[in-house]
């Protein structure tokens, strides 16, 4: 049996206040207000809540109750833009697109930051930083050759790491303008 109504549904308290409306016309749904903060609750079958969202402490949130939490952000043409997932099993993170559906950032919870680069169709990680047991800075990756810069206060290469070449280049700021100190 379904019931239609034409125009707006209203849930009221033990008041006489609407807390709940659902507006047909406009395709709203509210929760809360006259006194009432709002929350929507999504159970799974075994009754644990997974996607709730609460006014009063500002939170969304998904995942608990035995299932691990995903929000995905997509794009006007369906792409995953930004996808945050609390696996439990793997690496939790936070993967950040280019728009065409391919990895730009992965952010993940075992302590590695990648910056990804399409080269010849693939994938790959050019930038790597990761806070393990062998700490490391990472800069190329096949088709992509490392170069670390580390420059001044007005923005001039001072030292130099070229994995291009296999150069370290160290320059002085003298009288205002750099000057070679070290170069390998």
């Amino acid at each position: 049996m379904s019931e239609v109504f034409d125009g707006t549904v209203e849930v009221q308290d033990g008041g006489g206040n609407t807390t709940v409306l659902l507006d047909g016309g406009t395709g709203i749904v509210t929760a809360g207000s006259n006194g009432k903060d709002g929350e929507v609750s999504v159970r799974i079958a075994a009754g644990s809540d997974t996607i709730q969202l609460n006014a009063s402490a500002g939170l969304v949130r998904a995942g608990g109750g035995g299932t691990d939490g995903v929000v995905e952000v997509r794009n006007a043409a369906d792409v995953t833009a930004v996808l945050v997932t609390g696996q439990s099993t793997g690496a939790a993170g936070v993967y950040i697109g280019d728009g065409t559906g391919n990895p730009a950032i992965d952010l993940l919870s075992i302590g590695r930051i990648a910056v990804r680069q399409v080269l010849d169709g693939e994938a790959r990680a050019p930038i790597v930083l990761e806070a393990t047991s062998t700490a490391s800075i990472t800069a190329g990756c096949e088709g992509s050759a490392g170069i670390v810069k580390i420059r001044n206060e007005s923005e001039e290469d001072s030292i130099v790491l070229d994995g291009a070449e296999g150069n370290l280049t160290v320059q002085r700021n003298l009288g205002g303008s750099l000057r070679p100190l070290l170069a390998f």
